[in-house]
């Protein structure tokens, strides 16, 4: 029972929402929490609905649909820990005919290793596209995809899947990552060229 020296009246609408779901799985960002809403939400292991990508490509959606005629796949499914930092998508080549995203610690992130989280990109396929190569992996409705591990010097490279499907070759990759969270991303791509519902 709530102490009566502490009157419900003195709780404020943001204390309220927190005490209201702190049982519960959701995560709910309030307005006043602003541009920081999507870095909130995009720390979580985030399984989207079938008809929505995962809320960390949500601020780099309108610049993709707006330059690539191809079609966008991107993953519902991230595995990043609860502990992680925020993840950032930030957009290193888009044109009519290819996209290069790259997934990082920081929203700056050029790249370096010690930013990085992994990358995603799709290009059509010509006569000048390089063929996968590595290891022979099956994805959900029959696709066939190739796995590359990656490499550790230094630094550690990104280890890729990559698959093509309606004349677009896709490729996802991980730093450091493993064969089974690769397959659980590409297994979970979803068309962001579609409506995405609110």
């Amino acid at each position: 029972m709530m102490n009566s020296k502490f009157p419900i009246k003195h709780i404020s609408p943001l204390c309220t929402v927190f005490v209201l779901l702190t049982g519960t799985n959701l995560i709910t960002v309030t307005p006043a929490l602003g541009i920081y809403q999507h870095q909130i939400i995009a720390k979580q292991p985030i399984q989207g609905k079938k008809s929505q990508v995962n809320p960390v490509f949500q601020p780099i959606l309108s610049k993709l649909k707006k330059t690539t005629q191809i079609n966008i796949l991107l993953p519902t499914h991230i595995p990043i820990g609860k502990n992680e930092p925020p993840l950032y998508s930030i957009v290193e080549t888009v044109t009519k005919n290819k996209y290069q995203i790259l997934l990082g610690f920081t929203p700056d992130c050029g790249g370096g290793t010690a930013c990085r989280f992994g990358a995603i990109s799709a290009e059509l396929v010509s006569s000048n596209t390089p063929k996968p190569l590595g290891k022979e992996v099956n994805l959900n409705n029959n696709k066939k995809a190739y796995f590359e591990d990656f490499k550790c010097g230094a630094n550690c490279s990104d280890a890729n899947l990559t698959w093509r499907e309606k004349g677009v070759q896709y490729t996802i990759g991980l730093k450091a990552g493993s064969l089974s969270d690769l397959v659980k991303m590409a297994n979970s791509v979803v068309s962001a060229n579609k409506r995405i519902r609110p």
